[in-house]
């Protein structure tokens, strides 16, 4: 899986002087805020200049040719959560991020992981998508006079789908109550999950992640080559995620471990992210309390119980 998010946890920790409880608590109260901000965007009904100009070439096949074609909407609401991803207002102006060290980082990877996988549940039932996704990274980067096609997303772009994967598992329980009240809530998100865009007659045909050609392949690639509806499938909280185990609280307990050494911390954090996704950390903490705990024996013996758990 992938080093990316352990990478800006690791510096984030470092600097934010918080362990445990205290750490998560700040995480949390910054994704919540995330949330509802990203709700606003695309509730926002207002199509700013960029927004409209991104999606005016999209094929219009579904909801008639008016303001409330689906095919439009779907394109507006993804460009709208591309600005939103990449720190962009609502016109695509760049805003100031004014966080310490570490945090702008995390505070960067959490909303490409978040607007992904917002992406992802509302294409997860969706059949002609490839026309919008290509508007969508070819259009708006000239729209807005930032650069190359497709530089509007330049903080997110890179974000594979291993990223995404080890993320989406890490985030699940706020991911997942956030996904419960937006299927709940009679807003616009609820109404752009019930378009499916697809053919009356015959059946479409969705493709399937793979593994290990898929892996380092960035999301919207996915998008665009019909994989959406599986992808979904991959990073999806379970039914009734919003009482299982939180986490990234966990791997927060479980940080300070790992030391505040540079490369040292973000391999330790890796390791734990993955068992933790897997299920394992808690049989590699039992088996690690018959290591031995003069000098460093303790601290070698329990980097090799997390390699052998991790397949390394």
């Amino acid at each position: 899986m992938s080093d990316r998010f352990a990478n800006v946890l690791a510096e984030w920790y470092r600097n934010a002087g918080k362990t445990g409880d205290a750490a998560y608590e700040e995480v949390e109260k910054e994704m919540k805020d995330m949330f509802e901000e990203l709700r606003g965007r695309i509730d926002n009904e207002i199509d700013h200049t960029g927004v409209a100009k991104a999606c005016a070439q999209v094929k219009m096949n579904y909801g008639g040719r008016g303001p409330h074609n689906q095919e439009k909407k779907i394109c507006k609401t993804l460009v709208k959560t591309i600005y939103w991803m990449n720190g962009l207002d609502k016109d695509g102006t760049p805003k100031v991020d004014h966080g310490k060290p570490g945090e702008r980082e995390l505070r960067e990877h959490l909303r490409c992981i978040v607007g992904y996988s917002a992406m992802a549940k509302i294409l997860s039932n969706k059949c002609e998508v490839v026309d919008i996704i290509e508007n969508v990274q070819e259009t708006v980067g000239d729209v807005i006079g930032i650069g190359a096609k497709g530089n509007i997303n330049e903080k997110c772009n890179s974000v594979t789908y291993g990223d995404l994967a080890l993320g989406s598992q890490i985030l699940q329980k706020n991911l997942g109550e956030w996904v419960h009240k937006g299927n709940s809530a009679k807003n616009w998100l609820s109404t752009y999950l019930n378009w499916e865009l697809c053919p009356k007659n015959g059946k479409w045909k969705h493709e399937n992640i793979d593994e290990g050609q898929d892996k380092n392949k960035g999301v919207m690639d996915l998008f665009k080559e019909k994989k959406g509806a599986d992808l979904y499938k991959k990073i999806d909280p379970p039914v009734g995620s919003t009482s299982q185990e939180n986490k990234l609280q966990e791997v927060l307990h479980h940080a300070k471990s790992c030391g505040t050494e540079s490369g040292e911390m973000e391999n330790c954090l890796k390791k734990k992210m993955e068992l933790i996704v897997e299920g394992k950390l808690k049989q590699v903490l039992q088996n690690a309390q018959l290591c031995k705990t003069e000098g460093g024996e303790m601290k070698d013996c329990l980097k090799k119980e997390m390699d052998t758990a991790v397949g390394k």
